[in-house]
């Protein structure tokens, strides 16, 4: 059984430079992660920045956190490094509004917007 992650591959959808709010929301990775799970959430309204947290399964005893950013190409940079990934991967929102990352992983959203859990601001 092949998993198809996002409909429209060919077809990215780019938010307006700076709008870091775009990609907020709760994603899977179904494919390589299909028990974990990743929340992404603007650090302002006005900054590109984006704290990134998750777990690659619900019983992993703490979760990782990640930062990001925006680009003025409208493309969310992550440094995975931290957790044994690359240093720049780049991703773009499809029109289903999951990630397409570089590497070709996808992210599928879940749900969007701001959390009660909230990611620390350090």
């Amino acid at each position: 059984y092949l998993f198809r992650c996002c409909s429209s591959f060919p077809m990215a959808y780019t938010p307006p430079v700076g709008e870091a709010a775009m990609f907020t929301g709760r994603y899977r990775d179904m494919v390589a992660y299909p028990e974990g799970y990743v929340y992404i959430e603007a650090v302002s309204a006005a900054d590109p920045v984006v704290t990134i947290r998750g777990k690659k399964a619900k019983s992993d005893p703490q979760e990782w956190l990640l930062k990001g950013s925006v680009t003025a190409s409208g493309e969310l940079q992550v440094d995975f490094s931290p957790i044994g990934g690359p240093v720049k991967l780049t991703g773009k929102l499809d029109t289903n509004h999951s990630i397409i990352w570089a590497d070709n992983t996808c992210w599928n959203l879940e749900s969007s917007g701001q959390f009660e859990h909230t990611v620390p601001r350090t």
